[in-house]
């Protein structure tokens, strides 16, 4: 038997074999309303009945959103996606493509390199947007990564033809922009190595030394007046914590806003001294934004921090305590409060920054309130019954705990 697996006929079929018209089709008054049965549960069970050719797909109706337990649906991809998964589109690739999207980007790893294609939005909405900032991002990352940090790469497209790189389709229109890295091998990331319980004093000294000489290189004078200031401080805490409110009750309580926000207008009122002596000392740095245990890489003696922030600079160029702050919020997550103490020792030491735990309180609430907000943010793009909606909820609300525990440690005698 064939069936036309469209939402309406699947409830007319079932008024056919039934002898009963179900709730949501034209009653005798012409109104309609909510089905009160479960199609998918009607669909399968006349599968499983003969009813139905074995194979048979329940695809979405048209014009409803998509449920996730009620319907199946493809994955929507980019239009250039089928080209990037054929090894043939790259100079070399020793292994079976692999895909992976995050929330701002597409990444494919071919074995020898991989390749980072940012989504479009409303920041990245030109073309010529997208290769300034593709540009700014090599040059970025090659600071924090050096020469694993490789080229951007152009997309182009001819008609429905897609290549990566100018010599492969000459004449064609760019598209996108490519940021090409060396991949790295996944066993020697420090959030897999914190896992493994692999991680010792020796190898957060090196991190600490790693970070310490980046700032050393990453020191601003002309922007570094502004960021500098305790009313730039306080102006970005402001923003955030006003943005926060449209997440109450679900990731945050307005006693704890209440709670983080107290101590930070204190903080910079009473502080200015401390921020005008970071400021005439060099620690306004142009940072890396997310130094985060998913982003470091070390083996031996090698360290690599890929993936700077590189949008929203105003979260990347501030006091360098803000990357120290980074790290330390998600090993405190982590649980490994042996390794704080040592990397923030060794960091003070590396950098001569003997100032660094009296600005870093405040740093540590400003880096758990930024990350709060960017899962709560997540929260508005999925569905309800998203089964990492539970998930983004728990980490919101550890990290704005952690921004009440870190204001309690904010330095309140200047």
């Amino acid at each position: 038997m064939s069936l036309a697996m469209g939402f309406g006929f699947r409830k007319q079929y079932k008024a056919n074999i039934t002898g009963h018209r179900p709730r949501g089709l034209l009653s005798a008054g012409g109104t309609t309303t909510r089905p009160a049965v479960n199609p998918g549960r009607e669909f399968y069970s006349a599968l499983r009945r003969g009813e139905i050719p074995p194979g048979t797909r329940m695809e979405s109706p048209p014009g409803r959103a998509f449920d996730r337990k009620r319907f199946m649906v493809r994955k929507q991809y980019p239009e250039f996606h089928k080209t990037m998964m054929e090894a043939e589109t790259y100079p070399s690739a020793s292994r079976r493509i692999k895909h992976q999207e995050t929330h701002r980007s597409h990444l494919y790893r071919t074995g020898d390199h991989l390749y980072k294609i940012r989504k479009g939005d409303s920041v990245y909405s030109s073309l010529a947007i997208k290769e300034r900032f593709a540009r700014d991002a090599l040059t970025l990352g090659r600071h924090w990564a050096g020469e694993v940090a490789v080229a951007v790469v152009p997309l182009l497209r001819q008609g429905d033809t897609y290549a990566l790189g100018e010599e492969k389709l000459p004449g064609g229109e760019v598209v996108a922009y490519a940021l090409q890295y060396v991949q790295l091998s996944d066993h020697y990331w420090l959030n897999r190595l914190l896992a493994a319980g692999k991680v010792t004093p020796t190898a957060m000294g090196r991190i600490a030394r790693f970070l310490a000489e980046a700032h050393a290189g990453a020191t601003l004078e002309d922007k570094g007046a502004e960021a500098g200031r305790p009313e730039y401080f306080g102006s970005l805490m402001e923003e955030m914590l006003y943005q926060c409110k449209k997440y109450v009750p679900v990731t945050v309580s307005q006693p704890m806003l209440e709670i983080i926000a107290r101590p930070i207008i204190h903080f910079t009122e009473d502080a200015r001294k401390l921020f005008a002596r970071r400021q005439k000392r060099g620690r306004i740095v142009n940072g890396h934004g997310a130094f985060v245990p998913n982003h470091i890489f070390m083996k031996g003696r090698e360290v690599h921090a890929l993936s700077p922030l590189d949008g929203q600079p105003k979260y990347r160029i501030l006091d360098a305590a803000g990357d120290v702050a980074s790290l330390v919020n998600t090993l405190e997550l982590a649980g490994a409060h042996d390794l704080i103490e040592i990397f923030i020792k060794r960091y003070m030491t590396a950098a001569k920054d003997r100032d660094l735990p009296r600005m870093l309180p405040a740093y540590r609430v400003m880096q758990a309130v930024r990350q709060g907000l960017m899962r709560s943010e997540w929260l508005t793009e999925r569905p309800e019954d998203d089964p990492e909606r539970k998930a983004r909820i728990e980490e919101a609300g550890g990290y704005f705990n952690l921004a009440v525990m870190a204001a309690r440690d904010i330095p309140k005698d200047f």
